[in-house]
């Protein structure tokens, strides 16, 4: 991994990328996210592939695993990478693969082909994508992504009507949900019932539990609120402050309804 170094124009704009993270003068990062030991973390990766071929993130290239867990023979006694298909309603799921010899990432069916050769992933993840990450144990483990910073004011992400995506933030900052960082296209909304809004859910892996957020609007109020303690939005609830943490993914769970998209804005 090429050596990267703070630029003037991000620490002139004010911006916290993450603890342990650093931006190159060409606007290349990476960022270090702990991992819960012997559970699962959510978490995405805030940086584009660096080569400018199209692809999104490459899990064999473009992330390293500190203390990762691997295996030859059962995926089970391996570190695994869950990426969730709408579609399928179910996971892809991959794991560590390691014999001694060769080491890498690798899809839980079709052999062990590493995650750059399989077909149906030949161009990483897409951008705005998310992941379980299930650790093994012992504790120490720590994800760290790498690429380069997204450019473009903006990033859209379609949703999926009528059930979960598994989305996160394209930048690498924290994300406040009422502010311009993001808007949900066609959002549905309630002021009574959680249970008949768009809802948002970030995984606390110490609770091993999401807290869950839903789109109140009453006619003449609207934004993101928590489901319990009330209608307060997320900027005045003590224990979400500073907004969802930079590399915190979250699933969001639509009603049914056309056209639903995640638009992230660009803050910096």
């Amino acid at each position: 991994m090429k050596k990267l170094m703070m630029t003037a124009a991000v620490l002139a704009a004010g911006i916290a990328i993450a603890d342990n993270a650093i931006v190159s003068s060409d606007i290349v990062g990476y960022q270090t996210k702990e991992l819960a030991s012997g559970t699962y973390t959510m978490l995405n990766v805030p940086f584009q592939h660096v080569n400018n071929d199209g692809k999104g993130l490459m899990l064999n290239s473009d992330i390293t695993v500190a203390n990762v867990t691997g295996n030859a023979d059962n995926f089970n006694n391996a570190d695994q990478i869950w990426v969730w298909v709408p579609a399928d309603e179910a996971y892809t799921k991959f794991f560590y693969y390691d014999d001694g010899n060769e080491a890498g990432w690798s899809v839980t069916t079709g052999g062990q082909e590493y995650f750059e050769e399989l077909t149906d992933w030949e161009n990483g993840l897409p951008e705005g994508s998310a992941i379980f990450y299930k650790a093994k144990a012992p504790s120490g483990k720590a994800l760290t992504g790498s690429g380069a910073i997204e450019r473009q004011d903006e990033v859209e992400l379609d949703l999926v009507s009528g059930t979960y995506t598994m989305i996160g933030n394209p930048y690498p900052v924290a994300l406040q949900l009422n502010t311009d960082q993001f808007t949900a296209e066609n959002v549905t909304g309630n002021a009574d019932n959680f249970n008949d809004a768009d809802q948002i859910w970030v995984w606390v892996p110490a609770d091993e539990a999401y807290t869950k957020f839903f789109y109140y609007d009453d006619g003449n109020e609207a934004g993101w609120s928590i489901t319990t303690g009330g209608q307060e939005y997320i900027e005045e609830l003590e224990d979400w402050a500073n907004g969802i943490p930079s590399g915190t993914a979250m699933y969001y769970k639509a009603k049914t309804g056309a056209g639903k998209k995640a638009v992230f804005g660009k803050t910096f």
